[in-house]
């Protein structure tokens, strides 16, 4: 073992204070941080600290970051858009005024985005920041306004796709919609559909030609509004499991002529998990007691909450105990039909005082056994 010499203790001290010294440097930005983010970006306490953890600010840094907020605040960001936009991107502090985010303000203002539509739409495709103006960010807001018809709905899609402003236009998105819309798909269909679940044309370009093949063999023609549904359908979802879900159709009693039939009418039927379909077919055939054969007529039975139609279920027979209500096949409509404000006028506050507990039943906290039903 060496001996312990004093140019050993020296360089130890040296870097036990240089090492000392740059964690007091990290603590002091990230104290000055954390206090920036709370008295000027409105985060709170616990959000500050971990925001901080991605954003080294100090009195350099402060000016930039001081001017990026006039110009949010200047742009129409109120408090609460400019706090979410800085915790989902905190980046955005530091980057360039003039040299970037100005000029891109600027084109989505005298585009008709501005004010609430504008801070939206950076919280959700935050990444704009980092996308050229010019080469990506005008051609595709441009192709998309197109597409829904509206900023407005420009703006749904990126709440629903982060990444709207980031696939290729050029090689995927383009070929894609002008392929379907040649083939005789209505771009109003389709534009409603992409607003649904934007995923569907960021597929490669021979996966949607693949679909589209698919889908008209089954006998849903492209101008149906039900065909891209049906194309995200079948590209979104495996071979195996579309086969599994046909399958529990089939053990529920379904014939495969049924099933497709039904699949042409709403190709989202396919698209249900297992515990739905099954949960939904027990309810109406075992619990509400109607025939298989009408479920198979009317399928968007299957489309509602199963919780909605039994509290629904629960109240009518209810009122049925109490010699208010007959209930027959015909009713079944009643646990779909009517919206909540209208069925709660018509069938809880009406017939509260006679029922007891009708008004809980309806928030879900009590059970039908309770009203001996």
């Amino acid at each position: 073992m060496k001996p312990f010499s004093l140019k050993n203790l020296q360089t130890l001290i040296q870097n036990r204070f240089i090492s000392t010294s740059s964690n007091i440097q990290l603590q002091n930005s990230s104290s000055f941080s954390v206090e920036y983010l709370i008295n000027s970006c409105g985060l709170s306490s616990k959000s500050a600290l971990s925001t901080a953890q991605r954003l080294k600010l100090d009195q350099s840094k402060i000016q930039k970051s001081k001017l990026v907020l006039q110009l949010l605040k200047s742009n129409g960001f109120d408090d609460a858009h400019i706090t979410k936009l800085v915790e989902v991107r905190p980046e955005i502090l530091m980057c360039r005024v003039e040299g970037n985010l100005k000029p891109k303000f600027d084109y989505f203002a005298k585009n008709g985005c501005r004010g609430k539509l504008l801070s939206e739409l950076m919280i959700s495709s935050s990444d704009i920041t980092r996308r050229s103006l010019n080469g990506q960010i005008k051609p595709t807001f441009e192709f998309f306004v197109e597409l829904f018809g509206s900023v407005n709905d420009v703006v749904k899609a990126s709440k629903r796709c982060p990444w709207l402003f980031h696939p290729d236009l050029e090689n995927v998105l383009k070929p894609n919609v002008d392929m379907l819309v040649n083939e005789g798909v209505c771009m109003r269909n389709l534009g409603r559909s992409v607003l649904s679940n934007p995923r569907i044309i960021f597929q490669k370009p021979a996966d949607i030609i693949c679909g589209f093949n698919a889908v008209k063999k089954l006998g849903i023609d492209p101008k149906d509004p039900q065909f891209c549904t049906a194309l995200r359908v079948l590209i979104q979802t495996s071979e195996s499991i579309l086969m599994k879900k046909m399958e529990v159709y089939k053990s529920l009693g379904w014939s495969e002529e049924e099933i497709m039939c039904m699949f042409r009418r709403n190709p989202n039927y396919l698209a249900y998990s297992e515990e739905k379909i099954r949960t939904g077919m027990d309810f109406f055939v075992n619990t509400v007691e109607v025939e298989r054969e009408f479920v198979v007529a009317h399928p968007n039975l299957l489309t509602y909450s199963m919780d909605k139609m039994r509290r629904r279920y629960n109240i009518l027979k209810a009122l049925e105990s109490k010699k208010l209500f007959k209930w027959d096949k015909r009713c079944v409509a009643l646990l779909m039909s009517k919206n909540e404000k209208v069925f709660f006028k018509d069938y809880v506050v009406k017939y509260e005082k006679s029922v007891p507990g009708l008004l809980e039943m309806n928030q879900g906290t009590a059970l039908a056994d309770k009203l001996d039903i």
